[in-house]
């Protein structure tokens, strides 16, 4: 499976809204982030009550009703989407029918839908769509749209393009400023005689201090080997790993990773003893 989020939750939070609708949306997401799901849906009736024709307080509880069931009602979840797209004005089946930025949470979690209903190109196109207004967006939605087309870009063969949206979210949508250049592991490995960087100077870009968040660069990391496994790129790969082992030493799928180096590069013994 796909290492991406599979829903967003954007609870609304906008200037006009009450106090007490402000804090009832700010209860509804902490109680998300616990998957309080019945709690969630409590504060969020409560919300509609007073917003009746808000169509995010619609969206986000068509979001929080299919994590309650377990991310199996995706046909519910679909038609839920498709009525709030009507009421923002806008149709999932036509990509082009995106022109407001409210109207991209919607589109994403479609796309998501279809990610895992494996219509990878249908996703895409989506995701196409809502990056051309990547500038508009929230990080942390920003963030998530470009995981996705990574991974998709993957899946339809194109890891040059993943490696692009990788170097796109490091530098792009990772708002540290300076900071982030030393988080480059590539830029740091072939900058690493120039500027006499030790090997504790790059882990230490990857500790509690990092600008980074362990979690983000983890997927990062693991695109980047996965993309120049795909590009027969084995150098590199095993650098990548390295920098990986660093950040992520205990995690299986770090270990499968070193396991497809390995055998990619036909050292079947070293593949299976990682297995």
């Amino acid at each position: 499976m796909a290492d991406v989020e599979n829903l967003d939750n954007p609870f609304d939070n906008s200037s006009q809204a009450s106090e007490q609708e402000k804090a009832l949306a700010l209860s509804a997401q902490t109680e998300f982030e616990k998957r309080n799901y019945t709690a969630v849906l409590q504060h969020l009736s409560k919300l509609e009550s007073s917003r009746q024709q808000d169509p995010k307080v619609a969206h986000n509880k068509a979001i929080v009703n299919c994590f309650k069931d377990g991310l199996t009602n995706i046909t519910q979840l679909r038609k839920s989407l498709s009525a709030i797209a009507k009421q923002l004005q806008c149709n999932l089946e036509d990509p082009s029918s995106l022109v407001d930025v409210d109207q991209c949470y919607v589109f994403y979690n479609e796309a998501i839908t279809l990610y895992y209903l494996r219509q990878f190109t249908k996703s895409l196109l989506i995701l196409v769509k809502i990056f051309s207004v990547i500038e508009q967006l929230d990080e942390g939605l920003a963030r998530q749209v470009c995981f996705l087309l990574a991974e998709i870009f993957m899946i339809l063969g194109f890891p040059p393009q993943t490696l692009k949206m990788v170097h796109f979210i490091e530098t792009s949508l990772l708002s540290h400023g300076a900071k982030l250049k030393s988080t480059l592991p590539l830029e740091r490995e072939r900058d690493k005689d120039k500027d006499g960087d030790s090997k504790e100077d790059i882990k230490a870009t990857f500790g509690e201090e990092s600008p980074i968040p362990v979690g983000v660069r983890v997927r990062l990391q693991r695109l980047k080997i996965r993309a120049n496994l795909a590009l027969s790129r084995h150098e590199e790969a095993e650098k990548e790993w390295a920098l990986l082992a660093e950040i992520d030493p205990e995690n299986t799928a770090t270990s499968c990773l070193k396991s497809k180096v390995h055998f990619v590069k036909g050292s079947y013994s070293e593949s299976l003893k990682h297995l």
